[in-house]
């Protein structure tokens, strides 16, 4: 399976371009698209910290040192509690759920 390229969908770009096409275009589409920004933003913050593994990285891409521990401990929860209470449109939590396997990698991944 291609990660990389299902990765580039959670991307800060399409949250962006989500975004612009709200907020500056008042595209009648995207008018509710602010919990999908914000989702689409704590993913691939969740990514660049799962990925970090150059010691010279910067921002989120960098590792785990003293300096840096209270912001990815506050982003690890951050995601933590939007992947365990995400919902359907049936309410169902997407945790439980039979397509469940993502989330929980996630969330194993995060601990």
């Amino acid at each position: 399976m291609k990660v990389n390229l299902a990765a580039q969908v959670f991307s800060t770009s399409v949250a962006d371009a989500l975004q612009y096409c709200c907020d500056v275009l008042q595209l009648p589409q995207f008018s509710n698209c602010h919990a999908t920004v914000h989702f689409l933003r704590v993913l691939n913050s969740t990514f660049d910290l799962l990925n970090s593994r150059n010691p010279l990285g910067k921002g989120l891409k960098e590792p785990i040192k003293p300096k840096n521990i209270g912001t990815i401990e506050a982003r690890v929860a951050e995601a933590h509690d939007l992947l365990t209470t995400l919902r359907d449109e049936e309410g169902k939590l997407l945790s439980k759920g039979l397509r469940k396997t993502a989330f929980l990698g996630f969330l194993v991944s995060l601990n």
